[in-house]
């Protein structure tokens, strides 16, 4: 064999020998190539692809890097790089705005909880340096800014350490499911004064010991989300009290409610809870309604107890009855109203009435709400609240197959 032949082979088999090496280590390493021809995106030095002769390898905005073999197809992920924060702003704080009273849960990590505390996710807002802004929630959601980004703002928020099961709690399942849609609330939760249920036929059913219970909805009492229930049935027609007085606290109804009739309950999954009794009018409207009640609670805990009037108006959804309505007038949204589809004939409320001290309030079978003396009997459906820690076991809300629930 001539001896430029050889050589020739001799370079060859090197030139092979680095080219495979090259090859090899580029693909094992998702490393560029050594022989390569490099191609910039939009004049974006850290967005290329390095071209060698068997592999191409690409180095994206977001510093990923991957190595592939000519002939396969391949695309940097899209990431687009953090906004510039100009201020966030909590407008309720700001402004001295009115924020409903409960725990607002708006963001949530491997570890903790972080919620307000009032519902007010939509009025703390970021700004940023483009001109846009975004709610905070989205803002988390969308990785624009973090945590320490609302204490550097000072932003107040709750936060609360994440226990292994708490995914699997029943006010935490419920709490997932907030309507989006204000003309759609038969299988989620509207944020109004708490967490509640609306419109004429929501998916609320519970069922506790063979017999069905309605959510009322979810409300913040003691630093706890508890879920009130209403039950389905009624337990038959009683007196509000006997010595015709409107004290509840004192009333033969409550007496019976949480001695006699609670011996038919477990305790182990109810919370006892001061009550709203406070006292109300027919020229009110829903907001002022709800804050009158909150003016008195019973000095008592107590493990059960009756509807309030907001209770009752407030299961109108707000597309079917403004927020302005009377109290007189509420009767007109009846058609909208699950409570009064469920009810539909004389039954008492919790609250006394604020002008008579002989007389409460009750639900009368047109829709209206009304008052009569203490020693009539009327229509009984009780309300409980539940224990935080109840689990989710199954079911979806409805009657025909409603939500079971369990300490464990």
């Amino acid at each position: 064999m001539k001896k430029s032949l050889k050589i020739t082979l001799i370079v060859l088999g090197v030139l092979s020998s680095g080219i495979a090496l090259d090859t090899i280590q580029a693909k094992i390493f998702d490393n560029s190539p050594l022989l390569r021809v490099r191609e910039n995106f939009n004049d974006n030095s850290t967005y290329y692809i390095d071209k060698g002769i068997f592999v191409n390898h690409y180095h994206c905005n977001n510093n990923e890097k991957v190595t592939t073999w000519k002939g396969t197809k391949f695309a940097c992920s899209v990431k687009e790089s953090k906004k510039e924060i100009k201020e966030i702003i909590d407008l309720v704080a700001r402004d001295n705005l009115s924020c409903a009273e409960a725990l607002e849960k708006f963001y949530q990590d491997e570890n903790y909880t972080y919620s307000y505390n009032c519902i007010k996710s939509d009025k703390v807002i970021v700004k940023y340096n483009d001109n846009t802004q975004e709610t905070v929630s989205q803002a988390l959601k969308n990785a624009n800014i973090s945590i320490k980004d609302l204490d550097t703002y000072n932003i107040d928020y709750l936060k609360e350490k994440i226990n292994k099961n708490e995914n699997s709690l029943f006010n935490n399942y419920l709490l997932n499911k907030i309507c989006v849609d204000k003309n759609s609330t038969n299988n989620c939760l509207t944020k109004e004064n708490g967490y509640r249920f609306e419109g004429s036929s929501p998916n609320n059913y519970v069922l506790l010991n063979n017999e069905l219970w309605r959510i009322i909805g979810i409300f913040e009492l003691e630093q706890k989300n508890l879920i009130k229930l209403i039950k389905a049935n009624s337990i038959g027609e009683f007196k509000w009290d006997g010595k015709n007085i409107n004290n509840w606290e004192n009333s033969s109804l409550n007496n019976y409610l949480n001695s006699d009739y609670l011996n038919n309950l477990d305790t182990s999954i109810l919370e006892k809870v001061n009550w709203n009794i406070g006292t109300t009018n027919y020229l009110l409207d829903a907001e002022n309604i709800y804050s009158e009640e909150k003016k008195k609670e019973t000095q008592e805990k107590y493990y059960v107890g009756l509807m309030n009037i907001s209770d009752y108006i407030l299961a109108n959804p707000s597309t079917s009855c403004t927020r302005t309505t009377k109290l007189m007038d509420y009767y007109k949204c009846s058609k909208d109203n699950w409570l009064y589809d469920e009810i539909k004939t004389h039954s008492w409320t919790i609250n006394p009435c604020d002008s008579l001290p002989s007389n409460a309030n009750f639900l009368e079978p047109a829709g209206h709400i009304a008052d009569n003396k203490a020693n009539v009997e009327y229509s009984i459906y009780p309300v409980i609240y539940l224990n935080s820690t109840l689990k989710y076991n199954e079911g979806d809300g409805t009657q025909n197959n409603p939500y079971i629930i369990s300490l464990n």
